[in-house]
């Protein structure tokens, strides 16, 4: 159901009545109304046999002439409606917006709604840019105010360490980025904001963030699974980590995908039998032997710090380093009762 009820198409017809047959067949290509599929400039120029300037002149002499016409009251309702949505979305209405059913209901009622804004002299477009998506403003929200504020929030977002952060958070600072700029932060227009900003995104797990961090726009598996690993906060098995993505991304992972995705990326160690953890926690590839021998070559040390500096980096028994630990062709007992390397 549209929030017009169908009376939009209906003022739409009526308006279009006072062009004449081809003109009023042109802008309705234009516009995509009534069935037909958005067309260009160009392609209307080849159909008619004119220029594309010819078809845009076309277009601006027919909004005109409506918007002039005594008929032009009919579309008085939905443009009433037109505002209320405004108001509602804060003064702004990104592209998403014309394509939810909620507002605008079928395709063709949502192009019949991007000829109203046309039409509306309290709307105007705004084409896409680096921190926007195609959008329309009203014409009360201040857009240069709205546009500096929201372009520093995303950049102080990019500058940050390269995470993302739980939804209240991000909501709540991007509540104090607008009302510096004296913009209206109610919760619903908060979050038409962020349908209008590109370099932000909310990630399978519900956090937000912007698009240059692997944590909220993942570049391949490999970013899924170090995302798994950084929710869980301990090792995991390769199966649970494939688990883990699955469930979040509601699609299919395939387990060996992620295993040969662990093996290959150094952010990932293997800490004992299929499990798994991140570099960033102080863990270290290679055998138990190995890391006993990077802790001596600090100097020699008692078995308990030994086990202490093991366990730390690896997912191991403590039993298992000191067993390690008998292996007299890497490490010695000193008379003190520490260890150290074989010379």
């Amino acid at each position: 159901m549209s929030i017009f009820d169908g009376e939009l198409e209906d003022g739409v017809r009526k308006v279009l009545d006072i062009l004449p047959p081809r003109t009023r067949k042109i802008v309705e290509r234009r516009y995509g109304l009534f069935g037909n599929a958005p067309s260009t400039l160009e392609a209307i120029g080849r159909k008619e046999g004119v220029t594309r300037e010819r078809v845009r002149q076309i277009e601006n002499d027919s909004l005109k002439r409506i918007r002039v016409h005594t008929s032009f009251h009919v579309l008085d309702g939905a443009f009433k409606k037109l505002e209320q949505l405004f108001e509602a979305k804060g003064g702004v209405l990104s592209e998403p917006h014309l394509s939810d059913e909620e507002y605008f209901g079928s395709p063709q009622t949502q192009q019949l709604a991007v000829f109203l804004l046309e039409l509306a002299g309290f709307a105007e477009r705004a084409k896409e840019t680096p921190h926007f998506y195609a959008r329309w403003y009203h014409a009360k929200l201040p857009r240069q105010q709205f546009e500096k504020a929201l372009s520093q929030f995303t950049d102080q977002l990019e500058k940050k360490d390269g995470g993302a952060v739980p939804e209240v958070d991000f909501f709540d600072a991007m509540k104090r980025a607008l009302v510096g700029a004296g913009i209206s932060t109610k919760p619903t227009q908060l979050r038409s904001y962020f349908t209008v900003l590109r370099p932000v995104e909310k990630n399978a797990w519900g956090e937000y963030g912007h698009i240059s961090s692997p944590i909220v726009k993942p570049r391949g598996m490999k970013d899924e699974a170090y995302i798994a690993l950084s929710k869980a906060k301990k090792p995991l098995h390769f199966t649970e980590i494939a688990e883990r993505i699955s469930n979040a991304t509601e699609r299919k992972v395939h387990v060996q995908t992620v295993h040969n995705e662990l093996i290959k990326d150094t952010r990932f160690v293997l800490v004992g039998r299929g499990l798994y953890a991140l570099k960033d926690w102080g863990f270290r590839p290679g055998f138990v032997k190995d890391v006993i021998i990077e802790i001596l070559r600090e100097g020699p040390q008692d078995e308990d710090s030994i086990v202490q500096a093991v366990t730390n980096r690896r997912f191991v028994k403590r039993s298992t380093v000191r067993t390690n630990l008998q292996n007299k062709d890497l490490f010695v007992q000193l008379d003190d009762g520490s260890f150290t390397l074989v010379s």
